[in-house]
């Protein structure tokens, strides 16, 4: 929306809530979880580690920690020199969350929509 993708400066900005159609987050997750079960599968016989964008991001140094001893490296901090582009919650920046969250309750995706 914004054509901004990046952010170096730490400059947070409040972006204007938007509206997403259900069958496209349907099929955007469904997309998703078949490229990780492909990925998954291809890696299946090789040494891999799993991290996700919420642990990386409130646990950094930790994370960074565990990605270098998986490495064989010895600990190094790390500091990005990219910045979270938005402090809107979801719930306010998606105009239909509560919407969503209902229709995803029950679901693989459920988790997502926790605030």
């Amino acid at each position: 929306m914004t054509k901004v993708w990046e952010n170096k400066s730490n400059k947070l900005e409040r972006n204007e809530p938007m509206i997403l159609e259900y069958e496209g987050c349907l099929e955007f997750f469904e997309k998703t979880k078949e490229f990780e079960i492909q990925t998954d599968d291809f890696f299946k016989d090789s040494k891999k580690l799993d991290i996700s964008y919420e642990d990386l991001s409130e646990n950094t140094n930790e994370e960074m920690e565990r990605v270098q001893s998986f490495l064989g490296m010895d600990y190094s901090p790390i500091k990005s020199r990219n910045y979270k582009q938005s402090v809107t919650p979801l719930s306010e920046g998606i105009k239909n969350y509560a919407e969503l969250k209902e229709k995803f309750s029950n679901t693989l995706w459920s988790g997502l929509f926790e605030v």
